[in-house]
């Protein structure tokens, strides 16, 4: 099994380093313009899903639909995969920052974050869940895509990276706005995600 993870493009709050989390805010021209990249790439490379699943939220469905061409009804959206939810912090100004926040950033993996915020065990199990779901439902051959978001694929890559004895805090690279990743499943592993566009 092709396992393909996409994050959305960027958006105003991303632009103004605002926590965004569950705030449904839509792609702004730069990301609609990285969306039409993966695009171009996917096209490129024939690549044909056979099952799409997206976050709810309208920038990882928008990425979606403009990176594959499919409309967004033929799309499994589960809110499992939806951003951290930064609770009281939502749309707020990420910086400056408290030393117990700035700490959370740094090294979410770590560090408890502040009260409100939702914590990485919680956002890594969930995104597991839903993986576990997605491989045990499709086909061996299939080509999977999943769409979501930075923080949420952070988490997902990080229990990868895990399954493959790597350290995920030194080696993981920070996961870009509308870039494809690739995986492949083989005898229950996965591979170390790898950039594709």
């Amino acid at each position: 099994m092709n396992l393909y993870f996409l994050r959305h493009g960027v958006t105003d709050l991303n632009r103004q380093i605002i926590f965004q989390g569950r705030i449904d805010t839509p792609l702004n021209d730069e990301g609609i313009s990285q969306a039409e990249l993966a695009a171009n790439y996917i096209n490129k490379s024939s690549l044909k899903f056979d099952k799409i699943y997206s976050s709810p939220l309208i920038r990882a469905i928008d990425t979606c639909r403009i990176a594959t061409g499919i409309d967004k009804a033929h799309f499994i959206t589960d809110e499992r995969l939806l951003e951290i939810d930064y609770g009281p912090f939502e749309g707020k100004k990420i910086f400056p920052a408290t030393d117990e926040m700035m700490a959370f950033l740094e090294a979410p993996f770590d560090n408890e974050p502040p009260n409100g915020i939702e914590n990485m065990k919680s956002v890594k199990g969930r995104m597991v869940g839903v993986l576990n779901d997605i491989i045990s439902s499709s086909d061996t051959s299939d080509n999977v895509l999943i769409s979501s978001h930075g923080i949420a694929l952070s988490a997902l890559f990080h229990y990868i990276y895990e399954m493959n004895n790597f350290n995920a805090d030194t080696n993981m690279p920070k996961i870009e706005h509308a870039k494809l990743y690739y995986s492949k499943l083989s005898n229950n592993m996965l591979t170390i995600p790898k950039l594709s566009t």
